[in-house]
């Protein structure tokens, strides 16, 4: 559905076909500011564009909406009030409907709902002004029952319920039952993105209605909780060893989650991976282009990576889910690579080509001003032994003064071509520089898929396999975090400044102190930390050198 006539007259035969007549003529009547039909096309034109809601089209640039109006008068959002104010609850509710119907048969609405962040869904319809969030920008929706579409693949656009006042388990079944109504899609599939695991009321409702629903846990500390509470005898016969890879059935608070489980050294941190759906999902890189990439990385694995010493729990994805950012970062990098390449040959076939001309010019500089030294001497030569020194004195300076010019053009000559060498040289070292960063990146996604690909291992792998596994997913960890390198000025001296330890200034440096550490690993690691920070330099905000070493025993 466009922004076109056909649009406009389609939601105008709409709002007429179900009734709303005697609404669209009150508001018109009051003041005459705008015309049913350009109503009508404002409504199909905020919802395709994706505008925030009614409340805010003060803060819009009206003069775009004026080019798209037959009048030169655009609705004012007092207009979208008294339009639904006009209307009754269940006017409210129909209008939601078609519009719905509506959208569904643009190809706007399909079958999935999305769940993000404990209390992120997509909705329509019946929820209280003041309880409605946008998630993606972060603030409220002061609108009433609107339909409003996001423009990211065609899903519905994402509100956030404020958990004090809604119960979000129940709104996300009502939403269920009004697709299953409204827009017959009867096995609706949900996507559960939850960083802090409170949601097990839902999945318990989910459960019981039979409702195809996956689940991606991000960050799962409560859940840990209650994994951790189950008594450590039920896994004995699974683990074995330490840090050992394996998958099972475990029911939480009344739902069977198939379970990717890691006993961590400690014996006490586990991690858990999805629900399985119920049927193939033929559009899973859809989906996966839903999730932003902050979110498809569990937050320890996050500390690891940066360096902060925390524990290792795996991080679990959907089921056969990429990293669609990553991969489309690595394909964009892989297409930038034989471009930078071909730059580099260019300018060195370019430096090869000023190279010989600067040795060509140089060669014949030098044995034309060889040339010219011997014409000289040899008249000096004879004008000596003929006695006529003083005669032809002015003979002499003439060979002298040709000789200096020779000396100057040539000179000048060599001097304009080590310049453009020295641009050239200068653009390759940048291109060269480029090429390494490439490089440098393409390896950090390539060992981060790695880590995860190991993290998510294949329930037919054998014990072998999985020891080697686990094992590697070991070396990769340390590889990640390794004195610090990957990491940021500011991420490392956020995980230094949670040591203890104290500052003493002088004139212009700050010595930052920390108190002995008894782990030896942990003191060697954050020794190298302070030795590199050290070596970067760093001023703080007074423009003092800061100074970081670890006080000895």
């Amino acid at each position: 559905m466009k922004v076109s006539n056909a649009g406009m007259f389609l939601l105008k035969a709409m709002l007429r076909n179900i009734g709303f007549d005697e609404a669209i003529k009150e508001i018109s009547d009051q003041g005459l500011r705008f015309s049913p039909l350009d109503f009508a096309y404002t409504l199909v034109w905020m919802t395709v564009n994706d505008v925030d809601a009614p409340y805010q089209l003060n803060e819009m640039d009206l003069s775009n909406l004026e080019v798209l109006l037959t009048l030169p008068k655009p609705p004012l959002k007092d207009d979208f009030y008294d339009f639904y104010g006009a209307l009754t609850e269940d006017e409210c509710e129909a209008l939601v409907d078609e519009l719905a119907r509506c959208y569904q048969r643009a190809g706007l609405i399909n079958g999935f709902v999305i769940f993000f962040d404990n209390h992120t869904i997509p909705y329509y319809g019946g929820v209280p002004i003041g309880f409605v969030y946008h998630a993606t920008r972060n603030m409220p929706i002061r609108g009433i029952h609107l339909a409003q579409l996001n423009d990211i693949n065609g899903n519905f656009i994402l509100f956030k319920l404020v958990p004090s006042t809604t119960e979000f388990a129940d709104i996300l079944i009502e939403l269920i039952e009004r697709m299953k109504r409204v827009l017959n899609i009867t096995t609706p599939l949900i996507l559960v993105v939850d960083r802090e695991a409170e949601a097990l009321s839902l999945f318990q409702e989910l459960n019981r209605r039979g409702i195809c629903f996956i689940v991606v846990i991000t960050k799962n500390s409560k859940t840990t909780e209650e994994m951790a509470s189950i008594s450590e005898s039920e896994f004995k016969e699974r683990f074995q060893k330490k840090e050992k890879i394996m998958e099972t059935e475990i029911p939480l608070k009344g739902v069977p989650f198939r379970a990717g489980v890691i006993l961590h050294e400690d014996g006490k941190r586990y991690g858990f991976r999805t629900n399985i759906p119920k049927k193939k999902m033929s559009n899973i890189l859809e989906i996966a282009a839903l999730i932003p990439a902050r979110w498809r990385q569990e937050n320890k694995f996050e500390e690891i990576k940066n360096g902060e010493h925390g524990d290792k729990i795996a991080r679990y994805e959907f089921v056969d889910a990429p990293n669609i950012h990553l991969q489309k970062r690595y394909e964009k990098l892989q297409e930038q690579l034989p471009k930078v390449e071909e730059r580099i040959k260019q300018r060195d076939k370019e430096l090869e080509g000023f190279r010989e001309r600067y040795e060509k010019k140089e060669r014949i500089f030098k044995e034309r001003l060889l040339a010219k030294d011997d014409e000289f001497k040899r008249l000096e030569k004879n004008l000596r032994k003929a006695g006529e020194m003083e005669v032809f004195q002015g003979r002499l300076q003439k060979k002298m003064d040709a000789r200096d010019v020779c000396i100057w053009k040539y000179s000048t000559a060599l001097s304009e071509l080590e310049n453009r060498m020295g641009l050239v040289t200068g653009k390759l070292n940048k291109e060269l520089a480029r090429k390494e960063k490439i490089m440098k990146e393409l390896e950090n996604i390539d060992l981060e898929a790695k880590f995860f690909q190991l993290n998510t291992a294949s329930t037919t792998f054998n014990i072998a396999v999985k020891e080697a596994v686990a094992n590697a997913n070991s070396v990769l960890t340390r590889q990640i975090s390794h004195d610090g390198q990957p990491m940021k000025v500011n991420r490392a001296k956020k995980v230094l400044y949670k040591l203890p330890g104290k500052i003493t200034v002088d004139s212009s440096t700050k010595i930052v102190e920390f108190a002995p550490i008894r782990n030896r690993p942990l003191r060697k690691r954050i020794e190298r930390l302070c030795n590199w920070l050290t070596e970067k330099q760093v001023e703080d905000t007074d423009g003092k050198r800061l100074v970081f070493k670890v006080a000895t025993t």
